[in-house]
């Protein structure tokens, strides 16, 4: 639906776009990396929000945070969301080894 506002049908796109998201358990630790349709990337870990950021863009955006995984055993975990052509790549690491990787297209503002 268009209507005479461009502003207001690019935050229709925008509401109507579900968020792309990462999901992978690790060492039993569920980590999740969203990609929000209003620009923003986080970092979830056991259900809990570690960290986010506004992308503009053309930007990467680089998150991380430790988890506990055994006693007194505790894992770097970094996500990644960087532009490619036609959408976004995500990738969550663990000390610094890859343990997921997807291409998710995105929305053009047609």
């Amino acid at each position: 639906m268009s209507c005479d506002n461009p502003a207001a049908d690019q935050e229709r796109r925008m509401a109507d776009t579900p968020d792309l998201s990462l999901t992978t358990e690790y060492r039993g630790a569920r980590l999740v990396l969203t990609y929000r349709a209003n620009g923003t990337a986080a970092l979830t870990i056991n259900g809990i929000e570690r960290q986010a950021a506004a992308l503009s863009s053309g930007e990467t955006a680089h998150l991380s945070s430790t988890v506990q995984t055994d006693y007194e055993w505790h894992e770097f975990i970094e996500g990644i969301v960087r532009p490619v052509a036609g959408g976004i790549e995500a990738v969550l690491l663990a000390n610094k080894a890859e343990i997921a990787r997807e291409a998710f297209q995105t929305p053009t503002d047609a």
